[in-house]
């Protein structure tokens, strides 16, 4: 199980998990997302203690683009280090910020594409010549990978998977 944290109801900060059947089960809430990014840490097992936890923007558009469907993709490059991602490497192409969150070590990298209203957050990968779109979120430990995947529509692929 992966421990995650969602802006809640009245802008605060909703630490919890989904489990198998994509249900969302809340262990507390915090007014700040540092605080609430502090706890997930301790809860996936970090020591907050040894380990400096960074928050702010992790990546940035930039003004490399493509265009599919009629819908304007930009070029994401990490701001920081963060998991497997060094700051200047160049990622995949989201088609705005709500496709990949600046929290948690989510990456899209090399060809692939998030748009739409879909999300990619939590430690999950989304790389090679991979697509998400429509309402679909890739959470948790999931990787997704390859030229034949495409998640869209209303999916959800979270946990230690790889599609």
């Amino acid at each position: 199980m992966t421990w995650l944290y969602i802006i809640g109801k009245n802008q605060s900060w909703t630490v919890g998990f989904y489990d198998p059947k994509g249900e969302w089960h809340t262990e507390s809430n915090y007014d700040t997302s540092v605080k609430a990014a502090e706890r997930v840490h301790y809860l996936n097992g970090g020591d907050k203690d040894k380990q400096e936890i960074e928050v702010g923007e992790k990546y940035e558009l930039t003004d490399e683009t493509i265009t599919t469907q009629g819908r304007i993709l930009h070029r994401i490059k990490a701001l920081r280090n963060f998991g497997n991602v060094s700051k200047g490497d160049v990622g995949g192409y989201i088609e705005c910020e709500d496709n990949l969150s600046h929290e948690g070590n989510a990456w899209i990298d090399e060809n692939a594409w998030v748009y739409g209203n879909a999300m990619v957050y939590g430690n999950a990968m989304v790389y090679g010549d991979a697509r998400v779109c429509g309402n679909a979120w890739v959470f948790g430990e999931t990787w997704v990978c390859g030229k034949a995947r495409r998640v869209f529509g209303n999916a959800r692929l979270y946990g230690k998977n790889i599609w």
